[in-house]
């Protein structure tokens, strides 16, 4: 079956979504390994991650939920 030109770009997008998730999971790690979580900040995972703050924000409400979700990433 044919893709069309819409599914194909909704498959692209969806796939430069995922990698900046991951983009944003490694970094995230790094520092909370790095500096542990309460040193961490936001914008210091979003620097590294190469996203702006207010993008991360769009991934992850908090850095609670942000140390989670780097928990659960392997599971």
């Amino acid at each position: 079956m044919l893709k069309t030109r819409e599914t194909r770009v909704e498959e692209r997008k969806e796939e430069k979504r995922s990698e900046k998730r991951d983009r944003i999971l490694r970094a995230a790690e790094a520092i909370f390994l790095d500096k542990g979580f309460h040193a961490a900040s936001m914008n210091e995972i979003a620097e590294a991650a190469d996203v702006s703050t207010p993008h991360l924000y769009n991934f992850y409400a908090s850095k609670a939920a942000l140390a989670l979700a780097v928990q659960l990433r392997d599971f």
